[in-house]
């Protein structure tokens, strides 16, 4: 992600957590953890973690959605055919 894109995701955070402090600096902070990662990918992560059943009160940070991202990229690749996996489909074609 870019830093707009940062500024944008935490824009979504504040609606979710209206209680979670942020400020100027925020944006800039959060993408030195989070710049590799797609926004798509952190918009999806955030959405998995605001849904949890956790009846902890809701608090959002970078940590967290790395890791969530981490687990949806796994679950990505679970779920991608190898080339091996393709060559056996064939065969049994």
């Amino acid at each position: 992600m870019n830093l707009t894109e940062t500024a944008d995701l935490l824009r979504t955070i504040r609606a979710i957590c209206p209680a979670q402090a942020q400020d100027e600096y925020s944006p800039e902070a959060w993408n030195l953890v989070l710049d590799d990662v797609s926004l798509p990918d952190a918009t999806a992560a955030v959405r998995r973690i605001a849904r949890s059943a956790s009846p902890r009160p809701l608090w959002i940070d970078p940590r967290q959605i790395l890791n969530e991202v981490r687990r949806i990229r796994a679950a990505r690749l679970d779920a991608t055919p190898t080339s091996s996996t393709r060559r056996s489909v064939r065969r049994n074609l």
